[in-house]
């Protein structure tokens, strides 16, 4: 694999690049204090900026090391942050890695996770060469089951995860490069 470092990439409707700490108020207000939004993640909304500024200033310092993307969605009409794509995870074995995202839910169905994530695949699979992309989503996601799927993920398995203090079934998606 191949690591490439402060990746920007634009599509249509999207500019997608590392967070800026002046990303926060923006990431706060549209994504991470919507409990809607963070129904289905592993964490639950962040409670106040202060918080969420040391949040991002971790992701800035955790996006020096190796293999580490994290994308700041931005819309280019308004160049607002309106979503996160990330690198959960990676298997330095299988050369897979497995994709996490988020966005603003007055941005949902609207085609802009699927332009962004559509993206940052061609970039994992032409730049940065990964062998496959996986993914988790919980069973009653049904709106990003269906998504990964649009974009090609299979359902490999499936496992029971604790979620803020209740189990939840979650679905392993994977795609074959």
């Amino acid at each position: 694999m191949n690591d490439v470092k402060e990746p920007i990439i634009e599509t249509e409707h999207l500019l997608l690049r590392p967070f800026r700490s002046e990303d926060a108020l923006f990431f706060y207000i549209n994504i991470a204090s919507d409990h809607r939004v963070t129904k289905y993640l592993l964490w639950p909304p962040i409670q106040n900026m202060e918080e969420m500024e040391l949040m991002v200033e971790q992701w800035i310092k955790d996006d020096q090391k190796p293999f580490s993307y994290r994308f700041a969605i931005l819309e280019k009409n308004s160049f607002e942050v309106i979503g996160m794509i990330n690198i959960v995870e990676i298997d330095y074995q299988s050369e897979t890695m497995e994709i996490g995202y988020m966005l603003a839910h007055r941005k949902w169905n609207k085609g802009y996770m699927r332009e962004g994530l559509k993206s940052v695949m061609a970039f994992l699979i032409q730049k940065v060469k990964v062998k496959g992309i996986t993914a988790r989503v919980f069973i009653n996601n049904v709106s990003s089951l269906r998504l990964l799927k649009h974009l090609g993920f299979q359902i490999v398995d499936q496992d029971t995860y604790d979620i803020q203090g209740h189990d939840e079934e979650i679905c392993h998606l994977y795609l074959k490069v």
